[in-house]
C-alpha cells in the first residue's frame, strides 16, 4: 500500500502477453512519459501483491512539474528517445524479432490516482503504435479507494487489461 499523499498521479501499464511494462507519467500542462523514472518490467508470473506494490510505486514517482525547475521532462527528444528505448530494451527482454512482434499483442491500460480514489481504465488498440478510450464506457473502468491493498491493485489491473481489446 503506498504512504505518500493523494496528489494526483499517473501509470501506463503496457501488457503482451509476457510482460508488465509499468510506465510513469507526470506533467505539468501535458501528461507525457517521464524518462527520469524507470520502466519497471514485470513476468506474467508476477503476483498480485507485487504487480501493485510496483504499481503504486510508480504512482509514487509521478510528478506534477514546477515549471520554475530547470528539469526539461517535456523535451520531444529526450520522450522519443526514452519510448525507443523502452522498445529496444522489450524487444530483448520478450526477445521479439522486431517492433512489430513485440507490440502486437500489446494492452494498454491507464491509472489516475486522483483525491482518495484509483482509476484504472482500459484501452482499444487500434494500430501498432495507437491505443484509444474508444467504445470504453465508465462501466468498464475499475475505481478503488486510494488505500487499497497491493494485492487488490494487482488484481485489479489484471481485470483491467483482460477489458483491453485490439482491432489489429
Amino acid at each position: 500500500m503506498s504512504n505518500s499523499s493523494t496528489k494526483e498521479s499517473w501509470v501506463s501499464i503496457y501488457f503482451n502477453e509476457e510482460y508488465y511494462f509499468i510506465h510513469t507519467i507526470s506533467r505539468y500542462n501535458l501528461r507525457v512519459l517521464d524518462y527520469k523514472m524507470p520502466i519497471y518490467h514485470l513476468s506474467k508470473e508476477v503476483d498480485t501483491r507485487e504487480l501493485g506494490k510496483t504499481i503504486f510505486l510508480a504512482l509514487d514517482n509521478s510528478r506534477i512539474i514546477d515549471i520554475n525547475t530547470p528539469e526539461d521532462i517535456f523535451s520531444r527528444d529526450g520522450v522519443s528517445l526514452a519510448y525507443q528505448k523502452w522498445i529496444d530494451d522489450g524487444k530483448k527482454i520478450c526477445k521479439s524479432k522486431n517492433r512489430k512482434s513485440f507490440l502486437l499483442k500489446m494492452m494498454l491500460c491507464h491509472i489516475c490516482r486522483e483525491g482518495d480514489h484509483i482509476i484504472i481504465t482500459p484501452t482499444l488498440h487500434k494500430k501498432l503504435e495507437t491505443w484509444t478510450g474508444d467504445g470504453f464506457t465508465k462501466d468498464d473502468y475499475i475505481v478503488l479507494p486510494d488505500r487499497v491493498s497491493d494485492e487488490e491493485l494487482g488484481e485489479a489491473i489484471k481485470e483491467v487489461i483482460s477489458r483491453c481489446r485490439s482491432v489489429i
